[in-house]
């Protein structure tokens, strides 16, 4: 009786062992996925950002050639209206 209860501890011990470890590599696994994904979000933002500020100069440097073109055109046109 001593030995069967032995046995039967020791089984129960390998089976809890078995879904102790199972348990363990499934977290471990998750924790890679989310690092992944987590590494692959901060690409994603810092990609973003390049774009917005891309976007703002190009903006910026859309008025300034605007601007500088307006004030030419104005120029012009008193020069011309002087000249009349």
């Amino acid at each position: 009786m001593q030995q069967e209860d032995q046995r039967r501890a020791q089984q129960q011990q390998q089976a809890a062992d078995q879904l102790f470890y199972a348990k363990q590599n499934e977290l471990e696994q998750r924790a890679i996925e989310l690092q992944r994904a987590e590494e692959q979000c901060r690409r994603d933002i810092n990609k973003s950002v390049r774009n917005y500020n891309d976007a703002l100069v190009s903006q910026t440097n859309l008025r300034t050639k605007f601007f500088f073109h307006s004030q030419n055109v104005r120029h012009r046109s008193f020069i011309i209206n002087l000249s009349h």
